[in-house]
């Protein structure tokens, strides 16, 4: 379940801002994977090329914040962990803070 049900609003509304920060990348790609994902799922939805998308996923993986799942077959399916969700809700604090100055 996603943690943050206006995630979207919260990070795209903002019309000024026309390029996302690494940051909101990683948030968004944690976001996505809350149910097992396929890298062409985060990849589509989180508007990445695919270079872009395996940086990001090495990252993740490394920094234990998703963790790649097999099916038994030849395809990844891609579930954030505990740590990722604690990420995650440590970023949208900070978000809300921020928001709340304004």
């Amino acid at each position: 379940m996603p943690v943050f049900k206006n995630f979207r609003k919260m990070i795209y509304d903002k019309k000024e801002k026309k390029r996302r920060d690494r940051l909101e990348i990683i948030a968004e790609i944690i976001e996505l994977s809350y149910n097992p994902i396929k890298k062409t799922r985060i990849m589509y939805n989180a508007r990445l090329s695919y270079t872009q998308l395996k940086n990001y996923l090495n990252d993740l993986e490394k920094w234990n914040l998703l963790k790649a799942e097999n099916d038994g077959e030849d395809d990844v399916f891609y579930r954030r962990t505990e740590k990722g969700s604690i990420f995650l809700q440590k970023y949208y604090q900070i978000l809300q803070l921020l928001e709340s100055e304004n």
